[in-house]
């Protein structure tokens, strides 16, 4: 049973790990993009290829900023 239990553990603090690298890619890229926008020297369409993000994310981004 102690071995179920710690094979449940490991594979549950793996699940997590993955999960959390993740977000901090997201939130890396949205940071980059947020950079990008601020620069205004890029169209929105290039920053959404530069940082891997759909370009109603680079858009939505863009207007968060404007507001």
């Amino acid at each position: 049973m102690c071995k179920a239990v710690e094979e449940y553990a490991k594979e549950y603090a793996k699940e997590v790990a993955e999960e959390v690298a993740k977000e901090v890619v997201e939130k890396e890229k949205n940071e980059n993009a947020l950079r990008m926008i601020e620069s205004g020297k890029l169209a929105l369409e290039d920053i959404a290829v530069f940082t891997n993000l759909p370009l109603e994310t680079v858009k939505s981004l863009a207007s968060q900023k404007r507001a």
